[in-house]
């Protein structure tokens, strides 16, 4: 009965999507899954094996993946990863590509010696998260006295922690720097080890991070950070603990424990818009900070948990489930909706806040069957999914939610996929291969993209992610036949053969953008230039009341505080430009990124291929008269002479022989194109009734090297000359005579002077070059 009603809703839920996703202009899963490609992948291997643990995007679409490795020897296609001196027990390595899988770093996070190293597997299963600045936050657990984080950083422990199994968190800016690192120190009876566990990182808004993690608890043993210490609530089992830590220095905020029965294990972790915390575990009871609570469903038996702890970490609520089911992934979408997802054998039992019962219909072909839940902030379902696969190995191993609240399952299966009333036939050649589900925002399916095999192989994505331009990126592991070449796995135009048992791999799957950037035809912007930036979208989906809004990042690339934003309404032509000037605001000599958003349906692009750089104006420059030349006060720029207000041709140098009374002005220019206007300049012309003409006066040879002849070819009482240099400073002058006339120049520097010769009634100013 109670699956009846939810079939009810689920149909009256899925009508109403229908009348939004045909409405005119709105399509909230527009961008088809189906016509996706796969741009790039890369492939990690070595001796035995490797795995892809966690995948990133964040908003510039970069890539970050956090491969958990068994040895030195990484070999990766076209990257190159440094190894460390002591892998044998295994080691991480975090890496960084941009959008179009070019690497930017590697850092490798191994053992630093072997010495004291207490376990076959001394390092342990960690997590990885980037917040809005491009950040990295790692972690994970290691034994020994010594973890290296790339080539020059390290955590060294004191000799009495080196035993126990110790939680290292690590921060890294966006270029892989460490900022800052630490680890959790225990304390107890000598010589206890403790165990290995999951752990689960998150950030919120501001960059703060929380660890979702275990220990557990031997006699007196105590765990924790800083000043704050935990001690085990259960002495014989695993005690699970959040713990919150500043981005800035990675100082504790606040630290809580609890344990959850025999069986505790940490599953996920996510964290909301408003920070509050989603708990993904194992266990048959709750006991959070010595406070009890009853759980429907998991009293007395290993069920599975959600529970949603607020900001400070105090509990809101929490569901539980029964035995069968297996948490796999858990993240939170922009309005702060929570979704789960996981498999299961042949009942799923959720408490919401009443009994949900979910029953495999195919448990005889398909035992392994996944779900996927979603809650609203307050703990309602808002919908649910089942996947039954033929073969299934990973039903719903990862998830992702995009700006549309459309979300991205990965699974692994070995042929058809059936859900609710649909039917997928994800895989045609039933070989395991890695499928991604698109659903849209009411949990119906809106698409499918598979990788593709040889015979003989397969392959498990552990991890997704999702850009803001709705690009899909996904990652973990695949195996093919070690002596068999022809055994490989596909994806895209990329074939991987296994270099020994397993392999990692990552990809991004590009979709068709609802909005794109056109060519900008000038990225280098001068303050109070008129800007102008052409860019596209699909008409056919966007709303009327659609407006368009490009955004300069902040000085620091992020766009949570845009420096500027300018908007501009939809115009049903696909093509439009934005056009503004540059407010004055904005900093002279930094770089911005640019992006564009819209809204029915959210679109943002990734930022334009190359930053924009606000050029600096040059001085005003100040124009002064000597010998007969204007001179501009600026030096190493290029230059352009008015004369009342019209543009004088070939009038490009520094200084300037003006012929006629007048206003004069001088615009210097830089490289980047910016450019300062002078104030006018009043020349009078006052005594000179006329130029000396060109037939009276010849100047030989120009360039010069050591003798200028001036040559007056007319009789003129009283002539004179001098030659300036372009700043108007008078270098040689004297008296002429008719006829030739030599004037000794050897002794100026090469360069372009100016001579000037007049006598009482007559002048001329001619341009001459001196060369070595």
């Amino acid at each position: 009965m109670q699956q009846s009603m939810h079939i009810v809703k689920q149909k009256a839920v899925q009508f109403l999507v229908f009348l939004l996703l045909f409405s005119p202009g709105f399509n909230a899963s527009a961008q088809s899954i189906n016509t996706a490609e796969w741009v790039w992948a890369k492939h990690y291997g070595g001796a035995e094996e490797q795995i892809t643990h966690r995948i990133k995007a964040d908003a510039s679409g970069n890539v970050y993946s956090f491969l958990q490795t068994s040895n030195a020897q990484v070999i990766a296609q076209n990257d190159t990863l440094t190894a460390g001196p002591y892998m044998s027990g295994g080691g991480f390595a975090l890496l960084k590509h941009n959008r179009n899988g070019q690497l930017l770093f590697s850092k490798r996070i191994v053992l630093g010696t072997l010495q004291n190293a207490v376990s076959t597997y001394p390092l342990y299963a960690g997590d990885m998260a980037v917040d809005g600045n491009e950040n990295i936050y790692v972690t994970g657990m290691f034994t020994g006295p010594t973890l290296k984080i790339g080539q020059n950083d390290s955590i060294v422990v004191p000799v009495s922690q080196a035993n126990f199994y110790k939680q290292f968190i690590v921060k890294l800016n966006s270029a892989g720097t460490v900022v800052w690192k630490k680890y959790g120190q225990v304390t107890g009876i000598a010589g206890s080890q403790g165990s290995p566990a999951a752990t689960h990182l998150s950030v919120d808004k501001d960059g703060d991070v929380y660890i979702f993690s275990q220990f557990s608890g031997y006699g007196g043993t105590m765990y924790g950070f800083d000043n704050f210490y935990l001690q085990a609530t259960e002495q014989s089992g695993s005690n699970f603990y959040i713990a919150k830590f500043s981005s800035q220095n990675g100082q504790t905020q606040w630290l809580k424990n609890g344990f959850t029965g025999s069986t505790t294990s940490v599953e996920g972790l996510s964290v909301d818009k408003d920070k509050n915390l989603y708990l993904a575990m194992r266990g048959s009871g709750l006991d959070l900070n010595g406070t009890f609570y009853t759980i429907p469903n998991v009293s007395g038996v290993a069920g599975r948990i959600l529970l949603k702890l607020n900001a400070s970490g105090s509990f809101v609520w929490v569901k539980g489930m029964n035995a069968g089911p297996r948490f796999r992934d858990i993240t939170n979408d922009k309005s702060g909706n929570v979704y789960i997802t996981g498999n299961f054998y042949d009942t799923l039992k959720v408490s919401s806040p009443n009994d949900y019962i979910i029953n495999n219909h195919y448990s005889s072909s398909s035992p392994n069957a996944g779900f996927i839940l979603s809650y609203t902030p307050a703990g309602i379902l808002r919908w649910s999914r089942v996947f039954y696969a033929m073969g299934v190995a990973d039903a719903s191993s990862a998830i992702a939610v995009d700006e549309n609240l459309n979300s991205y399952v990965t699974m692994e299966n070995y042929g058809t996929v059936y859900t609710g009333n649909d039917t997928i036939p994800v895989n045609t050649i039933h070989t395991p291969m890695v499928c991604v589900l698109k659903l849209d925002s009411s949990g119906a399916i809106a698409g499918h993209k598979n990788t593709g095999y040889t015979i003989s192989a397969s392959s498990r994505s552990f991890t997704t992610a999702v850009d803001l331009a709705g690009n899909v990126y996904t990652g973990g592991e695949f195996r093919t036949e070690p002596t068999n070449p022809l055994t490989t796995f596909n994806i895209g135009n990329s074939s991987f053969h296994a270099i020994e048992a397993q392999d990692a791999f990552i990809a991004k799957l590009k979709v068709a953008p609802l909005v794109s950037f056109d060519t900008i035809s000038k990225t280098v912007w001068c303050p109070s230039d008129s800007v102008k930036v052409p860019f596209r979208y699909n008409n056919t989906l966007f709303s009327s009341a659609t407006n368009f809004a490009l955004e300069l990042s902040s000085v620091t690339g992020s766009f949570s505080t845009p420096s500027f934003v300018t908007t501009l309404p939809f115009s049903n032509t696909g093509l439009d430009t934005f056009k503004f000037v540059l407010p004055s605001s904005l900093a002279a000599g930094s770089t911005y990124k640019l992006r564009i958003k819209a809204a029915l349906p959210n679109a943002t692009t990734l930022p334009y291929d190359t930053t924009v750089t606000i050029a600096s104006l040059p001085p005003v420059p100040v124009i002064t008269q000597a010998a007969g030349l204007l001179s501009c006060s600026l030096t190493g720029y290029t230059y352009q002479w008015y004369k009342d207000n019209a543009l004088l041709p070939g009038a490009t140098g520094q200084t300037y022989a003006p012929t006629a009374s007048g206003t004069y002005k001088v615009k210097v220019s830089n490289a980047a194109g910016c450019f300062n206007m002078s104030t006018g300049f009043l020349y009078s012309a006052t005594g000179i009734k006329e130029s000396i003409g060109a037939d009276e006066v010849d100047i030989f040879p120009n360039p010069v090297l050591t003798y200028l002849t001036i040559n007056i070819k007319r009789n003129m009482n009283h002539a004179s000359y001098t030659i300036s240099d372009v700043q108007g400073r008078i270098l040689n002058k004297g008296s002429l005579q008719s006829g030739k006339n030599k004037v000794y120049v050897k002794d100026l520097s090469a360069g372009i002077y100016w001579l000037k010769i007049q006598n009482d009634t007559r002048s001329a100013i001619y341009k001459v070059i001196r060369q070595d």
